[in-house]
């Protein structure tokens, strides 16, 4: 008869020389540098990069930073300065517009999210036609794989001159992707590894939980009283030590590329013609929206940002209002008793 002692020695020595004969799981690759950002833009339609091109030429050409960009629409609404093509046309000239533009920065990760170029002023109708939670996978999808530091984007806001549906869309799925890439339960097929990554038919996605450490936001507003000491401000005059030309003359020839439209592509090439680039010699503002590091609110957008990884941060989420009156407990109203009723036979 065996002993408890000796069976439990027997069962040890089999458990370890099963676990002996198990293959060894190969180790994960780490993600793929070829799409890491340092800032990712988000915005709404090809051309609304160089709201901010005077910043990204110093950011691109001086500091060396990796940007990448979202497009939520292809443009695919408005009038067409070059010739008859319109719609889905349209909006096909206009992808290679914008990929030409930010390939001439040296940009060249770039994606477009499908949406409709939506004209108006309404928010939500924009977002509808969006698809907004499909959009917004989208966006997580891409944060995750860009893993930027810093997000930039239109403000989600409607305020004088910046009344643009499309341009708010984009501010409000970029804030939400902000608050949510950084959550493994938040499209967790993202993040599940692929059971055979060398394999086909793979249905999860092998990402990994990404939280941006700030996001800042631009406006074209008429006026810009309203964002002076609401975040940095770039200048555009200064020159660049590597192009020997100001920031401003690189933002004209960025937005150049975009000649379908009147007010960018048009407007810079009469720019460039006649020497005259006092619309570009405005400086780019920005607004700090949200921050998990340290730092001040009209300081340099990579200030206090280290290159180690920080935790998701929750966002509030809602909050129910508090009535000032009624702190206590309210006991919630009982239902009525129910009265069984006779049915006629």
């Amino acid at each position: 008869m065996k002993t408890p002692h000796l069976t439990a020695i027997a069962l040890s020595f089999c458990y370890w020389l099963t676990a002996a004969e198990l293959p060894k799981a190969p180790p994960a690759p780490r993600p793929d540098d070829r799409f890491k950002a340092d800032i990712l833009v988000v915005v709404a339609h090809p051309d609304d990069e160089t709201e901010i091109t005077g910043y990204l030429a110093k950011a691109v050409y001086e500091e060396h930073r990796r940007v990448a960009v979202i497009f939520g629409t292809r443009g695919d609404g408005g009038g067409n300065a070059m010739g008859n093509e319109q719609a889905a046309a349209l909006g096909a000239e206009r992808e290679i517009e914008g990929r030409r533009a930010l390939a001439s920065f040296g940009i060249m990760n770039v994606w477009f999210l499908g949406g409709p170029d939506t004209p108006g002023q309404d928010v939500l109708r924009s977002l509808e036609t969006w698809n907004h939670g499909a959009a917004l996978a989208q966006a997580v999808r891409l944060v995750r794989l860009t893993r930027p530091e810093v997000i930039l984007t239109w403000l989600p806001v409607y305020v004088a001159g910046e009344n643009h549906g499309d341009h708010q869309a984009a501010g409000v799925i970029a804030t939400e992707a902000f608050d949510l890439a950084g959550d493994p339960t938040v499209f967790p097929e993202q993040i599940a590894a692929p059971r055979r990554r060398q394999g086909i038919s793979n249905l999860t996605e092998g990402l990994h939980a990404w939280q941006p450490k700030k996001l800042y936001y631009f406006s074209d507003a008429s006026h810009t009283d309203f964002l002076e000491g609401k975040g940095p401000r770039y200048l555009t005059t200064g020159v660049s030590a590597s192009r020997g030309v100001p920031y401003y003359r690189l933002a004209a020839d960025e937005m150049s590329f975009h000649l379908t439209q009147d007010d960018t592509g048009q407007l810079a090439k009469q720019a460039i013609a006649k020497g005259d680039f006092k619309y570009f010699e405005e400086p780019v503002f920005l607004v700090l929206g949200k921050s998990h590091v340290r730092s001040t609110i009209t300081g340099d957008i990579f200030e206090g940002i280290q290159r180690d990884l920080i935790p998701f941060v929750p966002a509030h989420g809602y909050q129910p209002a508090q009535d000032a009156g009624k702190n206590r407990r309210q006991t919630p109203t009982p239902l009525p008793e129910l009265v069984p009723v006779e049915h006629p036979k």
